[in-house]
């Protein structure tokens, strides 16, 4: 049981890469057009999918650590068959238009080097 209450339910979301910051000492290809996160819960465990810009398509299992923040980590198949994973940290929040935001910090743990962080929309 968690010792807080869900502030969003982000179970069947989608998200849209609105904003990336990256940190890396690899070259940086152009910010993609269309990275999509989407979401379930299975008995307060976050799992999720990932594809779109650098990914061919990665997965995502993590948990809420506030009513409005999250934690996870992910793993990928990248654009250049290059397995990948890394971690990310985000806090949840609404937009002007009453979507639901991702403010995520990111960084990779194998594969590549480097952090940052992205602003997602839900979509």
């Amino acid at each position: 049981m968690e010792p807080f209450v869900r502030r969003y339910n982000l179970d069947n979301r989608r998200f849209a890469l609105v904003v990336q910051t990256v940190r890396t000492d690899q070259p940086v290809s152009p910010q993609p057009s269309l990275i999509v996160f989407s979401f379930h819960r299975i008995d307060g465990v976050l799992v999720g999918a990932l594809y779109g810009g650098a990914f061919v398509e990665g997965s995502l299992l993590g948990r809420f650590i506030a009513a409005d923040r999250i934690e996870a980590v992910f793993h990928c198949l990248s654009a250049t068959l290059s397995l990948v994973s890394g971690r990310i940290e985000g806090v949840i929040g609404c937009g002007p238009e009453g979507r639901l935001t991702l403010s995520l910090d990111w960084q990779w743990l194998w594969g590549r080097t480097g952090r940052g962080a992205a602003l997602f929309s839900e979509w």
